[in-house]
């Protein structure tokens, strides 16, 4: 009889420990499979951009309206093309006997620059291909471009070898960084030798850095290989990390039957590798680059992240039941179920992922920690992915999903600088404008406003009309926001004149810039909600934009403000004021610019208003008043200096008592 319940155990434990090896294993399908699909996409994605543009050079040749032999018309197509590259990019051109080539750069600023081979200028376009100017091309560029024939660089080369699309696997661009070119030799006829050759570069840095956020385990790792398992893309990382793990990569890819040829696109073969005791699981699944090619997506990760300490456990079942009794064969049932069950429950989960289908359950705990782990790590996944349907703003999506937390209500207090602009004279404007013109109007001159912010590593919260709402130091810390903050401010006020529209107006914006402690966080409706602030220091900052009206400034902050801000900048302390709603004096300072760039004469008149300034606080009403007249005298456009000199004129006549606190109150906004 015991030997009936001992082998009645045995089997039941058995059967478990089979039953919990098909669910990890099922768990590592599921993982890799979401992965690859997350991946592919995102190569394919990335192919696509640069296959819409040499299917568009191959469309004009084969209708005969593209004249290869001049460079100026191909020029002018390269510079269409250009514009429907991701920033970074750049496309190319070089003809077959050495007598020129071309290189269009789309570069991370919104440009297009063009550059002819043998110059040392490079041509400077907008987004809109309306020309800029013509500028000298950096030194390191002359030498890459200029130094050395073209016609030995990897995308000429690799295209002589083939009659379709070529891909050189990454090397050095001739912009310095590291990426991959796809070229395609260019005849003017069918038949014909090829009169150049096209080429499309695409610098693979920030690819690395997104395979490297892929959520692989604890320590597993993305690859993207072409189909004789080179490594054409790596995910970013220490090189003694990586290193490592592309050894055993390559190890286990030697093996044909896991690089099968016949392995469809879209489907996955799976593989092992040991090193030293150490079991890494392997995945790979192909698809394809071009009709000639395919490349693949290769997942490495150590087993252990996924099975060891569930087979340890499971292990001490079987031991177990060689000497329990009959109660042990519940206790075996309830403890795989406990394993088991996790494990089917996140794979459920994993698929439903893969299809972009988010599910609001929660992962099931378990006493396993690895287990534990995994579900935790496709919970912070799932929340990352579900905060894209609550976002709008990019910047915050990404970091959001990269920190695994799902968008909630709730703020945090933190020391922010604030900025609020404003347009002067907006609603004048607004009247003589027609509606169709005023939204255009409108339009480039935010996408100037949001341009530097966030170029300063600013967060633009709102836009208000033609006011906008912005912060620093906010969803991710920024150590020297004050100071990025007064460059934003200064660079708001330099608007280029041919950005604007036909017969515009150039903008004039009032800006208030403020430091303080405020509430920043997820804030609104239960169905709808914002990443904003609020607190007593946005409303302060939003009254020192108005008061630029008044003393006829464009950039106005708080003394403490300006003393965060730290050196390299020139300021004029302007007044104490108490602003409307507030009853404390707060000092206001105006920004003037950047030291070594503000003019003499603007230096000098501040030194005269801060020298009226400091009499004016002494009760010196008289001279204040004197002093100030004198500066309002000498620049009529000193709004603040008038101001004051009748203001001291009128305490002059009426002194205040000695009560007096030096804060002039506006009783309105």
């Amino acid at each position: 009889m015991a030997g009936i319940i001992v082998a009645s155990f045995a089997v039941s434990g058995i059967l478990a420990y089979n039953h919990t090896n098909q669910a990890l294993d099922e768990l590592w399908k599921s993982h890799f499979h979401a992965v690859a699909r997350a991946a592919t996409a995102k190569a394919e994605g990335e192919i696509r951009k640069i296959h819409q543009v040499i299917d568009g050079f191959s469309s004009l040749l084969a209708i005969k309206q593209l004249a290869l032999s001049d460079l100026h018309q191909v020029s002018d197509h390269m510079l269409v093309q250009a514009t429907k590259l991701d920033p970074g990019m750049s496309i190319g051109y070089g003809t077959t006997d050495g007598t020129g080539s071309l290189h269009v750069r789309h570069t991370m600023d919104g440009l297009v620059r063009i550059h002819r081979s043998g110059s040392t200028t490079e041509r400077v376009y907008s987004k809109d291909l309306e020309f800029i100017s013509e500028t000298p091309l950096a030194a390191d560029l002359q030498a890459a471009f200029n130094s050395s024939d073209y016609r030995q660089q990897p995308w000429f080369r690799h295209a002589q070898e083939t009659d379709g699309i070529a891909w050189a696997r990454p090397y050095r661009l001739l912009t310095g960084a590291l990426g991959i070119s796809a070229s395609l030799q260019a005849r003017q006829q069918s038949g014909t030798p090829p009169s150049g050759t096209f080429h499309v570069d695409l610098p693979v840095d920030e690819l690395a850095v997104w395979l490297s956020q892929l959520m692989t385990g604890n320590t597993g790792r993305v690859f993207i290989l072409d189909e004789d398992g080179a490594v054409v893309i790596e995910p970013a990382g220490p090189e003694s990390e990586i290193q490592g793990i592309r050894t055993l990569l390559k190890s286990a890819l030697s093996t044909e039957s896991v690089r099968d040829k016949e392995i469809k696109p879209g489907t996955t073969q799976d593989a092992s590798v040991d090193d030293g005791g150490s079991i890494y699981r392997i995945g790979y699944s192909p698809f394809q680059v071009s009709a000639d090619e395919r490349w693949a997506i290769a997942v490495i990760a150590p087993e252990s992240d996924f099975l060891k300490l569930a087979n340890s456990h499971l292990l001490i079942v079987l031991i177990t039941a060689t000497t329990a009794v009959l109660i042990s064969i519940v206790i075996a049932s309830v403890f795989a179920r406990r394993v088991s069950r996790p494990l089917q429950e996140i794979s459920e989960d994993l698929e439903t992922i893969a299809d972009l289908r988010i599910s609001k359950r929660q992962s099931p705990d378990s006493f396993i920690l690895e287990i534990s782990n995994v579900g935790q790590a496709v919970d912070r996944m799932k929340a990352g992915l579900r905060s894209f349907e609550r976002y709008v703003p990019a910047g915050v999506v990404r970091r959001l999903v990269a920190s695994g937390k799902a968008a909630e209500f709730g703020a945090d207090r933190r020391e922010l600088s604030i900025f609020v602009s404003d347009i002067e004279g907006f609603t004048s404007i607004a009247e003589t404008m027609e509606d169709d013109r005023l939204v255009d109007w409108l339009r480039v001159y935010l996408d100037h406003i949001t341009g530097v912010v966030e170029d300063c590593s600013g967060t633009v919260d709102k836009f208000m009309g033609d006011g906008v709402l912005a912060f620093f130091n906010a969803p991710e810390a920024v150590p020297d926001h004050v100071a990025r903050a007064c460059r934003a401010a200064l660079a708001c006020q330099a608007m280029p004149r041919h950005s604007q529209p036909d017969a515009m107006p150039v903008p004039v914006t009032r800006i208030g810039l403020g430091l303080g402690h405020v509430l920043v966080g997820n804030m609104g409706s239960t169905t709808r909600f914002g990443y904003t602030v609020i607190g007593d220091m946005v409303n302060l900052t939003s009254r020192l934009e108005a008061l630029n009206k008044v003393y006829g400034t464009r950039i106005m902050a708080t003394a403490e403000f300006r003393d965060a801000a730290g050196p390299g900048l020139e300021w004029r302390t302007l007044d104490r004021v108490a602003v409307a709603g507030r009853r404390g004096g707060v000092t206001v300072c105006e920004l003037l610019g950047e030291t070594g760039g503000t003019d003499p004469d603007t230096m000098a008149a501040r030194d005269r208003y801060e020298t009226a300034l400091t009499q004016y606080h002494a009760r010196e009403f008289e001279p204040a008043a004197a002093a100030f007249s004198a500066l309002a005298a000498d620049r009529p456009s000193d709004i603040a200096a008038t101001l004051m000199a009748e203001r001291a004129g009128v305490l002059a006549l009426d002194p205040p008592g000695e009560d007096w606190n030096r804060v002039y109150v506006f009783e309105h906004k």
